[in-house]
C-alpha cells in the first residue's frame, strides 16, 4: 500500500525549528513509521529548501533510516499556502518515485 505524507514544519524561530518543534516533528516521524509499518522500503522524501524544512526532513529521513532526501526550491511556499502550479510541481517531482509500487 502507498502513503502519502504531506506535513509542514515544526514550530520554528527564524528559520530554525526549536527544542518544541523538533519535538513535534519526531513525534509525527514516529506516527508516520507506526501508519507505514514494517513496510519500510521505497520511501521518498521531498522537502522544500526552506532551513526548518530541511531540519524537519532530517530528523524524518533518521526515523525511516533514509540516507538521503531530495529539495527542490519550489516548494518554498512563503508561508504555508501552496498554488495550483505547487501541486503540479509536487506531482511531476514525485512522479518518477510512484512507478513499481
Amino acid at each position: 500500500m502507498k502513503h502519502l505524507f504531506i506535513i509542514r514544519h515544526g514550530s520554528y524561530d527564524i528559520d530554525d525549528l526549536t527544542q518544541f518543534g523538533v519535538k513535534q516533528i519526531e513525534e509525527i516521524a514516529e506516527e508516520m513509521k507506526t501508519i507505514v509499518g514494517d513496510n519500510s522500503n521505497g520511501h521518498y522524501l521531498l522537502t522544500s529548501t526552506a532551513p526548518r524544512a530541511k531540519q524537519t526532513a532530517e530528523i524524518i529521513a533518521k526515523e525511516f533510516d533514509l540516507k538521503d532526501f531530495d529539495r527542490n526550491e519550489e516548494l518554498w511556499t512563503g508561508g504555508g499556502y501552496i498554488s495550483r502550479e505547487g501541486i503540479e510541481t509536487i506531482d511531476r517531482i514525485i512522479e518518477p518515485h510512484t512507478k513499481n509500487y
